[in-house]
């Protein structure tokens, strides 16, 4: 979720040396930062004299094929503000965390779209590939009579079915003492995913394969006990972001989510 500081604080730059806030400028400072396909922006009924005080009524953001980071893009990104309060001289001055400038809370609604070929383009990176191999091998080990061996994962995709259902399928390769190649296994899981609460999401009515065969359900155990860390926001408490899951929704083209962010007032 870095890429929600990325898109605030690229708000607040576009805060001018003299106080003047133009759509324009916020658009160049947000494109800068974060890429896009296309990019607009509003600021709504906002007063030049509210302005020079550090005042927004409200902030719209509208864009499409934007990359939230280098690895991930998404098919839409779309953000509105309720009124925006800041320390206009501290912006100006300069300030090393954009989130101490706040002189009221900020809350903000989100919604992203991202379609198969964005999440596939994401988990294809080294990045995502280190990631999802720890949690490959963890769940192969504990199949009963594997525990024995390494595994490497070869390929991963993500197919978006309808009802909120997903399938991943995995081919691995089973390594033995001396590193070589045992044999090619196939996984595949199909999931729903559903709101457990704001900021946890569960999986509903999970089923498992290997090369074919489904598995018992305690395997499923092992994969919820992988992947619980991964599906909660509340890591991101600690950043004094608040980011709280209002909708999950997945068809066959795509996966929705809106979400309501919260920034507290600096003391």
């Amino acid at each position: 979720m870095e890429w929600i500081t990325i898109l605030l604080s690229g708000l607040l730059a576009g805060i001018t040396p003299v106080g003047v806030i133009l759509d324009t400028v916020v658009e160049n400072q947000i494109r800068s930062r974060l890429p896009s396909d296309t990019l607009e922006v509003r600021i709504d009924n906002t007063p030049t004299h509210q302005v020079l005080q550090g005042k927004i009524d409200q902030v719209r953001l509208a864009s499409r094929g934007v990359y939230l980071t280098p690895e991930l893009r998404v098919a839409v990104l779309e953000l509105e503000t309720d009124p925006v309060h800041v320390d206009l001289d501290a912006i100006q001055n300069g300030v090393e965390d954009f989130r101490t400038v706040f002189r009221q809370p900020l809350n903000a609604g989100v919604r992203l779209q991202m379609t198969e070929a964005d999440l596939n383009q994401m988990l294809a990176s080294e990045e995502w590939q280190q990631r999802l191999q720890a949690i490959a091998q963890g769940i192969a080990t504990n199949i009963p009579g594997r525990a024995e061996q390494s595994y490497e994962l070869t390929t991963l995709t993500f197919d978006f079915l309808d009802d909120n259902r997903l399938q991943l399928q995995a081919q691995l390769r089973a390594l033995d003492g001396e590193g070589k190649v045992s044999e090619e296994l196939d996984l595949q899981l199909e999931t729903g995913l559903g709101l457990e609460t704001g900021a946890k999401i569960a999986l509903e009515n999970p089923q498992i394969w290997l090369d074919g065969e489904e598995l018992p359900n305690f395997i499923m155990g092992v994969v919820e006990e992988n992947l619980r860390d991964r599906l909660t926001l509340n890591a991101l408490d600690h950043t004094g972001i608040t980011v709280r899951l209002l909708q999950l929704e997945i068809d066959d083209q795509a996966l929705n989510l809106a979400a309501f962010v919260h920034l507290p007032a600096q003391d």
